[in-house]
């Protein structure tokens, strides 16, 4: 019926009606508020209900029109577009590191503590790639997980304990020295980010246009990898 009308009225790259769209809480909040805020700025006929939370979100039972998740999709009727991706790093603060002493090797992460966030399921073994190509697998121990990023980056900016994160989240922290990159040679997994939308032969243009607006800008996000 969406596409018959849209047909009817000429509004087949006219983005109109109302964009309901969830995120990640940080993620949400920082990059998909503000692209939503442009999308509607170019198109007078749109409105937008962006919903952050970093619980899972009901894509049928909210009546998304888009759901933007991070890490590897489990399976799904729904479509899936990769947007981007976020390079990882095990970061620090001075005052842990300085209590605790840098690791110089994966094996060294193992006598340290870890906050988890629990949003990625990550667990407490975590694979780390060197930069010639070899991979180790390495115990990361915590007493400590906690299911919103910023939650995470503000204990270990307390010196609280270490992080495989994002290095978008912690690049200012990183660039400001108040956050350390206590393994340079190694990885952690880089987590794709896709934009899940419903099945169809059509999708509407409030739809395409925004997941293309959000991989352009993806594209230049200071942390985030295409």
């Amino acid at each position: 019926m969406e596409a018959l009308e849209d047909d009817v009225s000429g509004a087949a790259n006219d983005p109109r009606g109302t964009l309901r769209i969830s995120a990640p809480i940080d993620f949400g909040t920082q990059y998909i508020g503000p692209w939503l805020r442009e999308l509607a700025s170019q198109s007078p006929r749109l409105s937008v209900d962006l919903i952050v939370s970093d619980s899972y979100v009901d894509f049928e039972g909210e009546g998304l029109d888009i759901a933007i998740r991070i890490g590897q999709l489990s399976d799904s009727a729904l479509m899936a577009r990769r947007i981007g991706a976020m390079p990882l790093a095990v970061v620090g603060a001075p005052k842990y590191l300085k209590e605790r002493g840098t690791p110089q090797t994966p094996d060294d992460l193992t006598a340290h503590d870890f906050i988890l966030y629990s949003g990625l399921r990550a667990g407490a073994k975590l694979l780390l790639t060197h930069r010639d190509g070899i991979e180790k697998q390495v115990v990361t121990p915590s007493r400590f997980s906690v299911n919103n990023l910023g939650g995470v980056g503000r204990i270990v900016l307390a010196g609280g304990g270490l992080h495989a994160g994002p290095t978008w989240f912690f690049s200012e922290a990183l660039d400001s020295g108040d956050l350390i990159n206590v393994l340079p040679d190694w990885a952690p997994p880089t987590y794709p980010v896709y934009a899940l939308y419903a099945p169809g032969a059509y999708v509407p243009a409030k739809i395409r246009r925004f997941i293309d607006l959000a991989a352009i800008r993806m594209r230049s996000t200071n942390g985030i990898i295409a």
